[in-house]
């Protein structure tokens, strides 16, 4: 199977976008950490009461 001209810049934008989005996924990761580490013990608290 040989690859088309039309393909190769198509995947290079699919794979582009993709570590974008990758790279947006792990800073909300990295937020989402911070702000769980903040209200840890809140968090702790509230799923013990439960």
């Amino acid at each position: 199977m040989s690859t088309s001209s039309l393909e190769l810049p198509l995947l290079l934008s699919f794979f582009s976008r993709y570590l974008i989005l990758d790279r947006m996924i792990f800073s909300t990761a990295l937020l989402l950490e911070f702000c769980l580490s903040l209200h840890y013990d809140k968090l702790i608290s509230i799923l013990t009461k439960t």
